[in-house]
């Protein structure tokens, strides 16, 4: 590529990043609504913050690393002590409660448009890499990535595991198995965060034995992949609460009255645009025989169709893929 084509993509990108930040991070507590899993999960941290253990809820209903990240950030920044020194509860110091974590998921969103470009940039094309950070950065329904839920946090860890299993397809052996071990590394704190995010697994190992052809690299990603989140059973197990994290887990599994086609249904009405884009973007690589996009995109929906309750923050993890799919759709037209 000419210098001058160079600085076109960075002039292109930088006004993409600035419309994110800019809808990503503006008027953060005024929409979307405050959901009351924010709080739940806002207290769960301050909770850790405080040396109350990771469960002080008595609940297994997630894994820790969520709590962990934003307890760790709260603390290096002396959150909440800042905006409740002087013990008020007043309306601004309520809000002050929710900006601070709104402006951290938002920025998070940011990083969000960074991998995608990289990811399709890297699978497909510069212009494919263009069309997908548009639509990550303006479409109405992706503002949900800026609210404080866990999707939000385990969306960035998802996509650089992603990425890191994409460039190791071009890395010579030593960089190839670093950039595989730190790819399991972050699927499995995605898996820790949230557990559907198991679902990256499938197209884990078809990048790595379509590029390797070997077990060895598979088992490097696998391992950490497994293990990391396994340290949320064994937590439980040592602190003599295994029966409680199994109730956890039957809780969590058998809900039901909220199946998948309602939540899909609330996408199209809040984002009819990007839902019919994804879609049939989705669609249309299924036709192509695009196992990339169909291994992210078929298990995770086979999930919440079995799972039978998804909300549409549920949804969070699907944005990145239907930004996608749409894209190609939109690039093929």
């Amino acid at each position: 590529m000419t210098n001058h084509g160079k600085l076109k993509i960075i002039i292109l990108l930088s006004i993409i990043l600035g419309l994110a930040g800019y809808t990503h991070l503006w008027n953060v507590t005024g929409f979307p609504f405050i959901d009351v899993d924010e709080g739940h999960y806002l207290r769960k941290a301050i909770s850790t913050l405080e040396g109350e253990g990771f469960q002080p809820q008595n609940r297994y209903l997630s894994p820790y690393f969520g709590q962990i990240f934003l307890a760790g950030i709260f603390k290096t920044i002396g959150f909440p002590n800042f905006i409740v020194g002087d013990s008020s509860q007043s309306p601004a110091t309520i809000e002050g409660l929710f900006l601070v974590p709104r402006i951290l998921v938002g920025s998070l969103a940011i990083v969000d448009l960074i991998l995608i470009w990289k990811i399709t940039e890297r699978r497909y094309n510069k212009r494919v890499a263009l069309i997908s950070s548009i639509l990550f950065a303006v479409m109405p329904y992706n503002l949900m990535t800026r609210t404080v839920l866990l999707e939000s946090i385990q969306l960035p860890l998802m996509l650089t595991s992603i990425l890191l299993l994409l460039y190791s397809n071009s890395a010579e052996k030593h960089e190839k198995k670093v950039s595989i071990i730190v790819s399991g590394l972050f699927i499995g704190l995605a898996i820790f965060t949230k557990i559907p995010a198991f679902t990256i697994i499938p197209l884990g190992i078809f990048l790595i034995y379509t590029n390797t052809k070997r077990w060895k690299y598979l088992a490097l990603w696998l391992i950490p992949s497994i293990l990391i989140p396994s340290l949320w059973p064994m937590h439980a197990a040592l602190s003599g609460d295994l029966d409680e994290w199994v109730k956890g887990i039957i809780y969590q599994t058998n809900r039901e009255g909220r199946p998948l086609i309602d939540s899909l249904h609330d996408f199209l009405l809040t984002d009819p645009v990007f839902f019919i884009l994804g879609i049939g973007g989705f669609i249309f690589s299924v036709l192509k025989r695009d196992i990339f996009l169909i291994l992210w995109i078929a298990p995770l929906i086979v999930f919440f169709y079995l799972i039978g309750y998804v909300v549409p923050f549920h949804l969070i993890i699907l944005i990145p893929s239907f930004c996608i799919t749409g894209a190609l759709l939109l690039d093929s037209i």
